[in-house]
Protein backbone atom coordinates (compact mmCIF):
# COMPACT_ATOMS: atom_id res chain seq x y z
CA UNK A 1 0.00 0.00 0.00
CA UNK A 2 1.28 3.49 -1.32
CA UNK A 3 1.51 5.85 1.16
CA UNK A 4 0.92 9.51 0.34
CA UNK A 5 4.43 11.55 1.66
CA UNK A 6 4.14 14.24 3.81
CA UNK A 7 6.01 17.02 1.34
CA UNK A 8 2.79 15.65 -1.16
CA UNK A 9 0.19 16.15 1.38
CA UNK A 10 1.87 19.93 1.88
CA UNK A 11 1.94 20.49 -1.36
CA UNK A 12 -1.74 19.96 -2.09
CA UNK A 13 -2.93 21.59 0.91
CA UNK A 14 -0.90 24.76 0.04
CA UNK A 15 -2.47 24.63 -3.63
CA UNK A 16 -5.83 24.29 -2.11
CA UNK A 17 -4.95 27.50 0.27
CA UNK A 18 -4.06 29.55 -2.90
CA UNK A 19 -6.81 28.98 -4.93
CA UNK A 20 -9.25 29.28 -1.46
CA UNK A 21 -7.36 32.70 -1.04
CA UNK A 22 -7.86 33.77 -4.74
CA UNK A 23 -11.88 32.98 -4.86
CA UNK A 24 -12.17 35.02 -1.56
CA UNK A 25 -10.10 37.51 -2.91
CA UNK A 26 -12.37 37.61 -6.32
CA UNK A 27 -15.37 37.23 -4.30
CA UNK A 28 -14.40 40.58 -1.76
CA UNK A 29 -13.82 42.35 -5.12
CA UNK A 30 -17.14 41.46 -6.25
CA UNK A 31 -19.04 42.51 -3.40
CA UNK A 32 -16.94 45.83 -3.29
CA UNK A 33 -17.22 47.19 -6.81
CA UNK A 34 -20.71 45.57 -7.18
CA UNK A 35 -19.89 43.68 -10.20
CA UNK A 36 -20.73 39.96 -10.64
CA UNK A 37 -16.61 40.23 -12.98
CA UNK A 38 -13.85 42.68 -13.35
CA UNK A 39 -12.28 41.28 -15.39
CA UNK A 40 -14.12 40.55 -19.43
CA UNK A 41 -11.68 37.06 -19.11
CA UNK A 42 -13.96 36.14 -16.27
CA UNK A 43 -17.18 36.18 -17.89
CA UNK A 44 -16.42 36.67 -21.84
CA UNK A 45 -20.18 35.94 -23.27
CA UNK A 46 -21.41 38.31 -20.82
CA UNK A 47 -18.92 41.19 -21.10
CA UNK A 48 -19.45 40.49 -24.79
CA UNK A 49 -23.42 41.18 -24.42
CA UNK A 50 -23.20 44.17 -22.11
CA UNK A 51 -20.79 45.82 -24.52
CA UNK A 52 -23.62 45.30 -27.12
CA UNK A 53 -26.48 46.79 -24.90
CA UNK A 54 -23.62 49.58 -23.63
CA UNK A 55 -23.64 50.89 -27.11
CA UNK A 56 -27.24 50.21 -28.02
CA UNK A 57 -28.41 52.52 -25.33
CA UNK A 58 -25.26 55.37 -25.76
CA UNK A 59 -27.06 55.59 -29.48
CA UNK A 60 -30.57 55.35 -27.70
CA UNK A 61 -29.32 58.12 -25.07
CA UNK A 62 -28.18 60.40 -28.06
CA UNK A 63 -31.96 59.77 -30.33
CA UNK A 64 -33.69 60.74 -26.66
CA UNK A 65 -31.22 64.04 -26.69
CA UNK A 66 -32.35 64.73 -30.43
CA UNK A 67 -35.84 64.68 -29.25
CA UNK A 68 -35.49 66.16 -26.26
CA UNK A 69 -34.17 69.24 -28.33
CA UNK A 70 -36.29 69.09 -30.68
CA UNK A 71 -39.57 69.39 -28.11
CA UNK A 72 -38.11 72.25 -26.65
CA UNK A 73 -37.82 73.70 -29.88
CA UNK A 74 -41.60 73.38 -30.68
CA UNK A 75 -42.27 74.23 -27.05
CA UNK A 76 -40.65 77.73 -27.55
CA UNK A 77 -42.75 77.75 -31.37
CA UNK A 78 -45.53 76.99 -29.47
CA UNK A 79 -45.38 80.13 -27.08
CA UNK A 80 -44.30 82.40 -30.08
CA UNK A 81 -47.11 81.33 -32.04
CA UNK A 82 -49.51 81.81 -29.49
CA UNK A 83 -48.27 85.52 -28.64
CA UNK A 84 -48.91 86.13 -32.44
CA UNK A 85 -52.40 85.14 -31.86
CA UNK A 86 -52.35 87.53 -28.92
CA UNK A 87 -51.66 90.24 -30.94
CA UNK A 88 -53.97 89.68 -33.66
CA UNK A 89 -56.94 88.84 -31.33
CA UNK A 90 -56.04 92.51 -29.81
CA UNK A 91 -55.58 94.07 -33.30
CA UNK A 92 -59.44 92.15 -34.32
CA UNK A 93 -60.57 93.94 -30.73
CA UNK A 94 -59.44 97.15 -32.13
CA UNK A 95 -60.75 96.94 -34.89
CA UNK A 96 -64.67 96.21 -33.48
CA UNK A 97 -63.80 99.07 -31.06
CA UNK A 98 -63.19 101.73 -34.39
CA UNK A 99 -66.23 100.19 -35.87
CA UNK A 100 -68.48 102.06 -33.52
CA UNK A 101 -70.12 104.69 -35.68
CA UNK A 102 -69.98 107.28 -32.56
CA UNK A 103 -66.50 107.11 -31.68
CA UNK A 104 -64.93 110.46 -33.47
CA UNK A 105 -62.06 110.04 -36.43
CA UNK A 106 -59.52 111.19 -33.82
CA UNK A 107 -60.16 108.05 -31.20
CA UNK A 108 -59.62 106.11 -35.23
CA UNK A 109 -56.21 107.89 -35.48
CA UNK A 110 -55.49 106.96 -32.34
CA UNK A 111 -56.58 103.24 -32.85
CA UNK A 112 -54.68 103.15 -35.41
CA UNK A 113 -51.39 104.25 -33.25
CA UNK A 114 -52.04 100.96 -31.32
CA UNK A 115 -52.22 98.96 -34.39
CA UNK A 116 -49.16 100.17 -35.42
CA UNK A 117 -47.42 99.03 -32.00
CA UNK A 118 -48.88 95.70 -32.89
CA UNK A 119 -47.28 95.55 -36.00
CA UNK A 120 -43.90 96.28 -34.62
CA UNK A 121 -44.94 93.48 -32.12
CA UNK A 122 -45.65 90.98 -34.16
CA UNK A 123 -42.80 91.31 -36.48
CA UNK A 124 -40.85 90.89 -32.80
CA UNK A 125 -42.49 87.80 -32.64
CA UNK A 126 -41.83 86.44 -36.31
CA UNK A 127 -37.74 87.44 -35.65
CA UNK A 128 -37.59 85.45 -32.27
CA UNK A 129 -34.50 83.34 -31.37
CA UNK A 130 -33.95 80.30 -29.82
CA UNK A 131 -30.59 79.51 -28.67
CA UNK A 132 -29.09 82.05 -30.83
CA UNK A 133 -30.59 80.91 -33.81
CA UNK A 134 -34.27 82.68 -35.37
CA UNK A 135 -37.00 80.16 -34.25
CA UNK A 136 -39.20 80.79 -37.63
CA UNK A 137 -36.22 80.30 -39.93
CA UNK A 138 -36.09 76.61 -40.96
CA UNK A 139 -32.40 75.32 -41.54
CA UNK A 140 -31.78 78.77 -42.70
CA UNK A 141 -29.62 80.75 -40.42
CA UNK A 142 -30.44 84.31 -42.03
CA UNK A 143 -33.25 86.64 -40.44
CA UNK A 144 -36.52 85.29 -41.82
CA UNK A 145 -38.32 88.58 -41.86
CA UNK A 146 -37.12 91.76 -43.01
CA UNK A 147 -39.04 95.26 -42.55
CA UNK A 148 -39.28 97.89 -45.52
CA UNK A 149 -39.97 101.17 -43.24
CA UNK A 150 -41.12 105.04 -44.32
CA UNK A 151 -37.74 106.58 -44.61
CA UNK A 152 -39.67 109.74 -42.84
CA UNK A 153 -42.25 108.31 -40.06
CA UNK A 154 -40.22 104.97 -39.62
CA UNK A 155 -43.24 102.90 -40.04
CA UNK A 156 -43.42 99.35 -41.56
CA UNK A 157 -44.65 99.70 -44.68
CA UNK A 158 -44.05 96.12 -45.17
CA UNK A 159 -42.54 92.61 -44.00
CA UNK A 160 -40.48 90.39 -46.44
CA UNK A 161 -38.83 87.25 -45.42
CA UNK A 162 -35.38 86.61 -46.75
CA UNK A 163 -36.04 82.58 -47.22
CA UNK A 164 -38.14 81.42 -50.30
CA UNK A 165 -40.59 78.75 -49.98
CA UNK A 166 -38.56 75.87 -50.49
CA UNK A 167 -36.61 76.58 -47.49
CA UNK A 168 -36.68 73.44 -45.34
CA UNK A 169 -37.77 73.07 -41.90
CA UNK A 170 -35.04 71.50 -39.27
CA UNK A 171 -34.90 67.65 -39.21
CA UNK A 172 -33.72 65.62 -36.49
CA UNK A 173 -32.75 61.98 -36.10
CA UNK A 174 -34.79 59.37 -33.79
CA UNK A 175 -33.55 56.26 -34.71
CA UNK A 176 -31.51 54.82 -37.11
CA UNK A 177 -33.49 54.83 -40.09
CA UNK A 178 -35.45 57.89 -39.16
CA UNK A 179 -35.06 61.70 -39.70
CA UNK A 180 -38.30 63.79 -39.19
CA UNK A 181 -38.75 67.45 -39.29
CA UNK A 182 -40.18 69.88 -36.51
CA UNK A 183 -40.71 73.81 -36.34
CA UNK A 184 -42.75 76.30 -38.79
CA UNK A 185 -41.31 78.87 -40.98
CA UNK A 186 -42.06 82.26 -41.04
CA UNK A 187 -43.51 82.53 -44.57
CA UNK A 188 -43.14 80.38 -47.82
CA UNK A 189 -45.83 77.17 -47.90
CA UNK A 190 -47.89 77.05 -45.03
CA UNK A 191 -45.64 79.95 -43.08
CA UNK A 192 -46.97 80.92 -39.89
CA UNK A 193 -47.32 85.08 -40.96
CA UNK A 194 -47.24 84.73 -44.64
CA UNK A 195 -48.62 81.40 -46.12
CA UNK A 196 -48.21 82.06 -49.74
CA UNK A 197 -50.26 78.90 -50.57
CA UNK A 198 -53.39 80.14 -48.06
CA UNK A 199 -53.27 83.49 -49.05
CA UNK A 200 -52.38 84.79 -45.78
CA UNK A 201 -50.03 87.73 -45.11
CA UNK A 202 -50.70 89.03 -41.29
CA UNK A 203 -48.12 92.04 -42.24
CA UNK A 204 -50.04 93.31 -45.08
CA UNK A 205 -53.61 92.75 -43.44
CA UNK A 206 -52.22 94.42 -40.66
CA UNK A 207 -50.27 97.24 -42.57
CA UNK A 208 -53.39 97.93 -44.56
CA UNK A 209 -55.57 98.10 -41.78
CA UNK A 210 -53.52 100.67 -39.79
CA UNK A 211 -52.92 102.93 -43.01
CA UNK A 212 -56.86 103.43 -42.92
CA UNK A 213 -57.49 103.69 -39.30
CA UNK A 214 -54.79 106.98 -39.47
CA UNK A 215 -56.42 108.38 -41.23
CA UNK A 216 -59.78 108.18 -39.21
CA UNK A 217 -61.73 106.48 -41.56
CA UNK A 218 -63.75 103.39 -40.84
CA UNK A 219 -62.18 99.82 -41.85
CA UNK A 220 -63.32 97.92 -45.18
CA UNK A 221 -65.90 94.73 -43.26
CA UNK A 222 -63.95 92.88 -46.04
CA UNK A 223 -60.72 93.69 -44.80
CA UNK A 224 -61.70 92.66 -41.10
CA UNK A 225 -62.60 89.54 -42.19
CA UNK A 226 -59.55 88.77 -43.88
CA UNK A 227 -58.14 89.48 -40.18
CA UNK A 228 -60.28 86.96 -39.03
CA UNK A 229 -59.20 83.93 -41.66
CA UNK A 230 -55.58 85.25 -41.12
CA UNK A 231 -56.12 84.41 -37.15
CA UNK A 232 -57.29 81.13 -37.62
CA UNK A 233 -54.83 80.13 -39.89
CA UNK A 234 -51.99 80.77 -36.94
CA UNK A 235 -54.73 79.17 -34.58
CA UNK A 236 -54.44 76.49 -36.74
CA UNK A 237 -50.61 76.35 -36.71
CA UNK A 238 -51.10 76.43 -32.83
CA UNK A 239 -52.93 73.03 -32.84
CA UNK A 240 -50.65 71.53 -36.25
CA UNK A 241 -47.54 71.94 -33.51
CA UNK A 242 -49.66 71.27 -30.48
CA UNK A 243 -49.59 67.76 -32.35
CA UNK A 244 -46.35 67.62 -32.94
CA UNK A 245 -45.17 68.06 -29.65
CA UNK A 246 -47.29 65.42 -28.24
CA UNK A 247 -46.08 62.68 -30.64
CA UNK A 248 -42.48 63.95 -29.92
CA UNK A 249 -43.47 63.37 -25.86
CA UNK A 250 -44.50 60.03 -27.02
CA UNK A 251 -41.46 58.99 -28.35
CA UNK A 252 -38.70 60.58 -25.53
CA UNK A 253 -41.02 58.61 -23.82
CA UNK A 254 -40.59 55.80 -25.37
CA UNK A 255 -36.89 55.79 -25.59
CA UNK A 256 -36.62 56.35 -21.84
CA UNK A 257 -38.10 52.96 -21.42
CA UNK A 258 -35.86 51.48 -24.15
CA UNK A 259 -32.74 52.99 -22.02
CA UNK A 260 -34.50 51.53 -19.19
CA UNK A 261 -34.72 48.25 -20.22
CA UNK A 262 -31.27 48.40 -21.56
CA UNK A 263 -29.91 49.51 -18.11
CA UNK A 264 -31.85 46.45 -16.80
CA UNK A 265 -30.22 44.16 -18.82
CA UNK A 266 -26.52 45.24 -18.34
CA UNK A 267 -27.53 45.16 -15.00
CA UNK A 268 -28.44 41.73 -14.79
CA UNK A 269 -25.03 41.17 -16.68
CA UNK A 270 -22.65 42.85 -14.19
CA UNK A 271 -24.16 43.54 -11.56
CA UNK A 272 -23.15 41.06 -8.35
CA UNK A 273 -26.00 39.05 -6.74
CA UNK A 274 -25.53 40.73 -3.21
CA UNK A 275 -26.90 38.41 -0.90
CA UNK A 276 -25.55 35.35 -2.66
CA UNK A 277 -21.71 36.78 -2.89
CA UNK A 278 -21.70 37.31 1.23
CA UNK A 279 -22.99 34.05 1.72
CA UNK A 280 -20.54 32.89 -0.80
CA UNK A 281 -17.79 34.78 0.79
CA UNK A 282 -18.85 33.76 3.78
CA UNK A 283 -18.25 30.11 2.97
CA UNK A 284 -15.06 30.52 1.75
CA UNK A 285 -13.24 32.36 4.90
CA UNK A 286 -14.75 29.85 6.43
CA UNK A 287 -12.59 27.11 4.24
CA UNK A 288 -10.11 29.24 4.18
CA UNK A 289 -9.02 29.16 7.74
CA UNK A 290 -9.94 25.35 7.69
CA UNK A 291 -7.29 25.22 5.02
CA UNK A 292 -4.87 27.35 7.16
CA UNK A 293 -5.33 25.33 10.23
CA UNK A 294 -4.30 22.64 8.26
CA UNK A 295 -1.34 23.59 6.68
CA UNK A 296 -0.22 24.50 10.10
CA UNK A 297 -0.93 21.02 11.25
CA UNK A 298 0.93 19.43 8.49
CA UNK A 299 4.10 21.94 9.05
CA UNK A 300 3.76 20.30 13.06
CA UNK A 301 3.49 16.80 11.66
CA UNK A 302 7.00 14.89 11.71
CA UNK A 303 8.29 12.26 10.08
CA UNK A 304 8.21 9.91 12.81
CA UNK A 305 4.76 9.62 12.96
CA UNK A 306 4.22 7.87 10.13
CA UNK A 307 7.24 5.06 10.76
Amino acid sequence: MNRISTGAQYDDLASRVLDTQARYGQKQAQISSGRSWINRSEAPADASESALIERSNEETKQFGGNVTEAGSWLAATQARTQDSVDTVQKALELITQSNNGTIPASARMDIGEQMDALIEQLYQTGNSQYAGTYLFSGTDAQEPLTATRDPVSGLITGVTSNADASTERRQTQIDHGSVVPYGDLAAGTNGTFIATDKGVDLFANLIKLRDVLKTGAQVDVNDQKQLENNLDHVINRISSNGVRQQWFEQQNNTLISVQETNQQQISLLKDVDMSKAIMELSQLQTSFQASMQMVSRSNDMSILKYI
